[in-house]
Order: structure tokens, then C-alpha cells, then sequence
């Protein structure tokens, strides 16, 4: 959104939302009624020791909430930044993953499809989840981050290099540390809360499933006992 109202010399885009899932804003705006904050136990990686890395150090940042009101906001920003893609001409790159459960890989490609920029870029990535950056594609992700960098650096006489980026590219590759085991009664908890949050997730798809049903059939129907 940005780039297309500011000059800037390239876009990175990852798993970036567009229309998200028809069923998410009408389940937003009514969980926020019940309740302004909820707790997230389950993150979208892939990498279990990747999951369990990143659940530490949320739980240190206190990140472990989600405010729905700031969720509800970026829910009904979409439409503006959808008018405003045409207008994006700066190179881009954009990032999806293939089995991402928060942004459908449909938002990236539209995104690549409505942008105005010669120089365009879509990767799909197979391995991993939403969180691309975490996940076991993360260091080719990695890659590709820097290789759209450089090379629009070097376009503009820019050369990018010295020891803070060498010791950034190392720390982005370094492994996470291997969850450590758990007791049968934690692991059944965190379980029992990821499958919540699935079913919750579902029950809201299928509801939004049934309702779109439910108003083809009364309008068609309607149309046939109009006189």
C-alpha cells in the first residue's frame, strides 16, 4: 500500500493477506463482542522445533495475545489496499506457502496478477506453513530476501555489505534447538487447545458455507413463486 502511493525501489512481500477467507471478519467482529483479546496456542510453522523456539519467545514478550479489534481494522483495510494495487509499480517479490491455514495462497497470486510492476516475482513454497520466516523453508526464503536486495541495490550504485549483514545472514541461518519432551498431560492440553482453535475455524467455514447455501436456495426459490 505504501509503494503505491510513495516512490520506493522494490516490494518483499510474504503471505501477504488480500481477501483472507470469506467467513473471517463477520467471525472477528462477533468474538470481539464476547471477549477484546484472545490467546493464540497455536502457531502456524511447520518446523515442530521451529513452533516451540518461537512460542518461547512470544510467551517472554508477552506477544501471546491477539487484540481482535486490530485484527477487525486489517480485516476491513483489505478493500482499500486492493483498489491501490494497480497503482504499485516498484520490483516486487512476493512469497507464498502452499499450505498456509491463515492467508490462502489465492491472495498472493492475486496480488502478483493486479500489481502494475514490470519486474515481478511469485515463489511458492511447498514445506512450510504461514510463517514462512520460521518454517523449514525459512533459509531459502532467506535467500531469495537477499537476492531481491542486492540485486535492486546494485541497480541504484548500492553495495551492500559488512560484518553487521554477514553476522545477520548467520543468525537468520542458525538451526533451533530441539523441543524437549513432554509430559502426557501437557502435550494432551496442547492438543486439546490446537484442536479448538481448528473445529473453531471449520465451524465458522462451514457456517459461512451453509449461510451462502441457504441464501441461493431462498433467492432462486423466490424467483420461481414470484407471480
Amino acid at each position: 500500500y505504501v509503494s503505491a502511493h510513495e516512490a520506493v525501489d522494490g516490494v518483499v512481500a510474504m503471505c501477504a493477506p488480500l481477501h483472507l477467507y470469506s467467513w473471517t471478519l463477520p467471525f472477528i467482529r462477533l468474538a470481539r463482542r464476547l471477549m477484546p483479546r484472545i490467546r493464540w496456542a497455536w502457531e502456524d510453522i511447520r518446523d515442530p522445533a521451529a513452533r516451540y523456539a518461537y512460542s518461547r519467545q512470544r510467551l517472554k514478550e508477552s506477544y501471546q495475545w491477539r487484540v481482535l479489534v486490530a485484527i477487525e481494522n486489517l480485516l476491513k483495510f483489505l478493500p482499500h489496499l486492493q483498489q491501490a494495487l494497480p497503482a504499485v509499480t516498484a520490483p516486487t517479490l512476493i512469497m507464498v506457502a502452499r499450505h498456509d491455514h491463515v492467508v490462502p495462497v489465492r491472495d498472493g497470486q492475486a496480488i502478483y496478477q493486479r500489481i502494475s510492476s514490470r519486474e515481478k516475482y511469485l515463489v511458492t513454497f511447498h514445506r512450510s506453513y504461514h510463517l514462512i520466516t520460521k518454517d523449514y523453508d525459512r533459509e531459502e526464503v532467506f535467500e531469495k530476501t537477499a537476492d531481491f536486495i542486492d540485486e535492486q541495490a546494485r541497480k541504484h550504485g548500492v553495495i551492500i555489505q559488512g560484518e553487521s549483514h554477514q553476522r545477520a545472514w548467520q543468525q537468520a541461518g542458525t538451526p533451533f534447538e530441539p523441543p524437549p519432551t513432554l509430559d502426557l498431560q501437557t502435550r494432551c492440553w496442547r492438543w486439546c487447545q490446537q484442536q479448538w482453535q481448528l473445529t473453531s475455524m471449520r465451524a465458522a467455514q462451514l457456517a459461512q458455507c451453509f449461510t451462502s447455501w441457504a441464501a441461493l436456495v431462498y433467492t432462486q426459490t423466490a424467483k420461481k413463486l414470484k407471480p
